[in-house]
């Protein structure tokens, strides 16, 4: 069998032979100073420092390296790694000649990158050309995608948005976006769209309510309270009853909602009540208060009898 691959190696002598670039997680300057006398030392090269949130400290040895920087806009003291985090680390790594980008770790906050940049206008008085490369053309120069996209430019992907209004102000909306030439959103379709599936989800409710009623779900009034399906407890749930929603359960229990709901409910009450009572917490024996029974319905109701008794 031929010999099992070393894939860190092999890694290792992609980096030393120029055919893989390191993008390192950083923050603090030490670390930041460290990798780049590393990098001098075997002769490779650093794409880019990811967070580099003490960046500016550094910015002029990161510019002599030739690597770039990814930074945060302004988050800082959220960990001891971060606490001499500014504000105008962007602008000062830029200004030192360094290829500067902003990013996020936020999945939500990663959707508006834009007022992001726009914090570079505030913090260090960059021209609007300029932040706006910060989420646009710089982070396709870190990666090495400058060639396909990251700028208005014959020849690239054609991937873009229009703006109702200055990209880098908190009050423009997004009105189209154009991927690969191909327009995938536009707002004035999505109001048509909304206004059509609104339509179709009311008459969708109206017929699940009404097939509801008919298929006897809860009670169906002719088995002494039990429900329609042969052998269930009464209120237990036919096979098309509609799951219970865990995180509205107080206010369903409340406005009489479902029967487990109802359960959950009055069980908690029923603990709290033995509490006010004077009984000590610590003498309630496991099973006394029922809250370890409220997981699963064979727990709750016992079926003893063909017929579908409830003990």
């Amino acid at each position: 069998m031929p010999p099992q691959p070393d894939y860190e190696l092999q890694t290792l002598a992609e980096i030393l032979e120029g055919k893989r670039i390191v993008h390192c997680h950083s923050y603090r300057q030490d670390e930041i100073a460290m990798l780049i006398r590393v990098a001098d030392d075997f002769k490779f090269q650093i794409g880019t420092f990811q967070h580099v949130l003490e960046g500016y400290k550094v910015a002029d040895e990161i510019a002599r390296h030739g690597a770039g920087a990814s930074s945060f806009s302004d988050w800082w003291a959220y960990k001891m790694e971060v606490m001499d985090a500014i504000p105008w680390n962007g602008q000062m790594l830029w200004k030192a000649g360094v290829v500067t980008s902003f990013n996020s770790d936020s999945d939500e906050l990663a959707r508006h990158m834009n007022t992001e940049a726009s914090k570079a206008v505030r913090y260090g008085g960059l021209s609007r050309e300029e932040a706006i490369k910060f989420v646009t053309l710089n982070p396709a120069k870190q990666l090495r995608i400058d060639a396909m996209c990251g700028s208005l430019e014959p020849g690239k992907d054609a991937d873009f948005v229009i703006w109702s209004a200055d990209p880098l102000s908190v009050y423009a909306r997004c009105m189209q976006t154009w991927v690969d030439g191909v327009r995938q959103f536009d707002v004035e379709t999505d109001r048509i769209m909304r206004a059509r599936d609104a339509q179709t989800r009311t008459a969708l409710i109206a017929l699940a309510t009404s097939e509801w009623g008919k298929s006897g779900g809860g009670d169906s009034g002719g088995g002494k309270g039990r429900s329609g399906r042969r052998g269930a407890a009464p209120g237990m749930p036919d096979a098309d009853t509609p799951p219970v929603d865990d995180a509205n359960i107080g206010n369903d229990a409340r406005s009489g909602g479902s029967l487990l709901a109802r359960l959950r409910f009055n069980q908690r009450d029923r603990l709290m009540e033995m509490v006010r009572s004077g009984i000590d917490p610590a003498a309630i024996r496991p099973g006394e208060c029922g809250c370890d029974q409220m997981d699963s319905w064979s727990a709750i109701f016992e079926v003893t009898g063909g017929e579908g008794g409830v003990r």
